[in-house]
């Protein structure tokens, strides 16, 4: 079961979605390496502790999912030090990843995969919180040994409204992240969801 998103505003977000003000908040060079940097090396681990191929593919795509997530903490919080950011916590192994940024909410996806049918996967598709939630979206190859693609979108229900692709190779110079050099402290954010005797703006 996944983990309550827990809740600190009575209503859904009044404001519609702007992708220039989040492009203008959120989007620079440095923040898109950081998620390509994220995804690679989440991937590289998960290979590395499945190299013998004794596991099933869930398992394999569970530790993918987590190790994915942390490549992505670990490059946002080295490479870019004085920016606030909130991330999860995962210590019963079932709870939601997210993380928070510039107002916004950033949760993980593998493009392929498919999402348990839960009251708040349904709140977090329809945009049923009281911040807008950004997808970050990967595929990889046939093979699921390399990074295919990679982007950020903004899904309201059936439909993606915004997509913005990232290049899946390097745009940049870029410090090497060291795992054992950072320090983070996970704090849990706290979403309201909506309240339903009351329609989304």
């Amino acid at each position: 079961m996944v983990g309550e998103i827990e809740q600190y505003s009575m209503f859904p977000t009044e404001s519609d979605f702007s992708s220039d003000l989040f492009k203008e908040s959120v989007m620079t060079d440095q923040f898109e390496e950081c998620l390509r940097m994220g995804v690679v090396d989440g991937l590289r681990k998960t290979k590395e502790k499945f190299s013998e191929g004794e596991n099933s593919m869930s398992v394999i795509m569970h530790c993918l999912h987590e190790d994915v997530y942390n490549g992505i903490k670990i490059a946002l919080k080295t490479q870019m030090p004085n920016e606030h950011f909130t991330f999860t916590t995962n210590v019963s192994g079932n709870e939601r990843l997210f993380f928070e940024y510039c107002g916004y909410v950033f949760i993980i996806r593998l493009a392929d995969s498919t999402n348990n049918n839960t009251k708040q996967e349904a709140k977090i598709k329809n945009q049923e919180l009281s911040k807008h939630v950004i997808t970050i979206v990967y595929s990889l190859d046939a093979l699921r040994e390399n990074l295919n693609s990679l982007s950020l979108q903004y899904i309201k229900g059936q439909s993606v409204t915004w997509h913005y692709s990232i290049p899946t190779k390097s745009i940049g110079k870029i410090l090497t992240i060291e795992d054992s050099a950072v320090s983070i402290e996970a704090r849990k954010p706290k979403l309201k969801t909506a309240n339903y005797n009351r329609e989304a703006k």
